[in-house]
């Protein structure tokens, strides 16, 4: 039996549009981000695309000799596993089949690698036969490093998920059918089923003017790790659904309470709902936990860097209130950036939590008002801030980054070059893609 959420009318349906969205998707105007670390950026003159493995012969090319080979337009809609999808967008490309020409194989699967130890394999059928480009352009423009330029392998019947970003070499894997990963391979982990729950709103929390926390208790929660988030599914009377993925903010400790904190995007779809309409009582429909790469737990140790903006603490608050609950002494720097003093989430408790004095130093900086008398930081993160805040380089900490693309990508790029290893830069983002 469909769950109904109480009141959800969700925005007015463009058929044209909706009737090209699968399940669960929704149109996003901007072009999310996802990648786990700090982005790979490649000159173009280190750049070369090779196709080794079972052939025939090799191939290699470089910047150069990859951008004279003839080129073709395609316009796709694109689905990406987190839910969110764009429709009609352009890019430029040079299609697969041009790539294998002249190259004998009786491989039936091929494996495509990337920059930062991405792999992606797949049915050679998957990438021929004009259903695959290594695309270089995106709406007219050369493509971003943040979306895999300087190219990258573009699978639209498949869906986003199934491209690795940045494709540098394609490997011909005869008939051997390799499981799907698109995190390096030492990073995965099989995953159970995931089902749909309801929770039931126990408990409503002002964070700020515009972030609510809502505490649910969902029966049989199997637990989580600090950091994964879970998907939050909305079903209005018609059968329209929506979906959008929140972080879990609780504590693993915490049992079947599962704490979720929203901010509220003003033209959005979800969040005024869930921020305005849903009450203590309502039931709330939600699947996870989900993710294991952008986690902490206490026996992983230390040091601990986390460096968020606005919303983006959610999941570090989590690690934080995890730390908390093992009496952890593991030494942690949280640096958090917010607009003013009142759009800093979960203020009162960051408060308390380095009150404890037992190893954790939170740092503010606000970017847009400061009250009479402030003495933190009054600017964007940079590179200074962080060379202030952050632990050397030489302790090896761990480094978590979470917010808006813009800082994420500045923040884990600026690490790097302060001499932080790339591997122990873990970064997730946020941003509106839909609200």
């Amino acid at each position: 039996m469909t769950f109904i959420s109480r009141a959800f009318r969700g925005r007015p349906r463009d058929q044209g549009q909706a009737g090209r969205l699968p399940p669960g998707q929704y149109l996003v105007r901007d072009f999310p981000v996802l990648s786990a670390g700090p982005t790979p950026r490649t000159p173009l003159t280190d750049w070369t695309f090779s196709i080794t493995g079972e052939v025939d012969k090799l191939k290699n090319w470089t910047w150069d000799e990859f951008r004279k080979l003839p080129t073709q337009t395609i316009t796709r809609d694109i689905h990406c596993v987190t839910k969110w999808s764009k429709q009609d967008t352009v890019w430029e490309g040079v299609s697969v089949d041009t790539l294998l020409e002249g190259v004998d194989t009786s491989a039936e699967y091929v494996m495509a690698f990337s920059d930062g130890g991405y792999t992606t394999n797949l049915p050679l059928e998957d990438v021929t036969g004009g259903k695959a480009w290594v695309a270089f352009n995106f709406d007219g423009a050369p493509l971003e490093a943040e979306h895999g330029g300087p190219a990258r392998l573009l699978v639209p019947h498949l869906g986003a998920r199934i491209t690795a970003h940045g494709e540098r070499r394609a490997r011909f894997l005869g008939n051997l059918r390799l499981p799907h990963v698109w995190r390096p391979m030492a990073r995965a982990a099989v995953q159970r089923r995931l089902t749909w729950r309801l929770g039931r709103v126990t408990r409503r929390i002002d964070e700020t003017a515009r972030a609510k926390s809502l505490v649910l208790n969902v029966p049989d929660w199997p637990g989580h790790r600090a950091g994964q988030h879970v998907d939050v599914r909305l079903t209005a009377p018609d059968g329209y659904q929506a979906e959008r993925s929140y972080s879990i903010a609780s504590a693993p400790e915490d049992g079947d309470q599962v704490a979720l904190t929203v901010e509220r995007i003003e033209d959005g779809e979800v969040s005024p709902y869930l921020d305005d309409e849903l009450a203590e009582g309502d039931q709330l429909e939600l699947r996870g936990p989900i993710g294991g790469y952008f986690v902490w737990s206490t026996d992983m140790g230390g040091p601990l860097l986390l460096v968020a903006g606005g919303s983006g603490i959610c999941p570090l608050m989590a690690m934080l209130r995890h730390r908390a609950a093992r009496q952890s002494h593991v030494p942690t720097r949280l640096l958090y950036s917010s607009r003013s003093l009142d759009d800093v989430i979960y203020r009162k408790e960051l408060d308390s939590l380095a009150g404890r004095a037992d190893g954790l130093e939170v740092f503010h900086t606000l970017t847009r008002s400061q009250p009479a008398g402030w003495s933190g930081y009054s600017r964007r993160i940079d590179r200074d801030m962080l060379a202030e805040v952050a632990f050397a380089p030489a302790q090896d900490p761990l480094c978590m980054v979470c917010g808006p693309t813009p800082l994420v990508e500045a923040v884990a790029t600026t690490l790097v070059e302060l001499g932080h290893a790339p591997e122990r830069v873990k970064t997730e983002r946020f941003g509106p893609t839909g609200g």
